[in-house]
């Protein structure tokens, strides 16, 4: 949408450019604030089924809560996306 519905909408996001005095705040000139951040170790849960798992990962890339990030496990050196659900928690969809 090009819009913001509501101030709720806005809240917890980060301007991305300046925005002058009187003029409209619309979702492109902001992003979804971090709680992930590249470098920050992050749980890594993976489900199929009724089946949770949960190891730990490496975050390439800063993200917000429902954004997509790079992760690498540390065991296996091995990379792969997954959505951030929480701060310092991922999970590969």
């Amino acid at each position: 949408a090009g819009w913001f519905r509501s101030v709720e909408d806005a809240v917890g996001r980060v301007v991305t450019r300046p925005v002058g005095a009187g003029e409209a705040l619309v979702p492109s000139a902001t992003r979804v604030e971090p709680v992930v951040r590249r470098g920050q170790e992050v749980t890594v849960m993976a489900r199929a089924g009724t089946l949770l798992v949960r190891t730990k990962g490496v975050a390439l890339g800063d993200a917000g809560v429902s954004e997509r990030v790079r992760v690498r496990n540390p065991a296996s050196e091995r990379q792969f996306e997954a959505v951030v659900r929480s701060a310092g928690t991922v999970e590969v969809a």
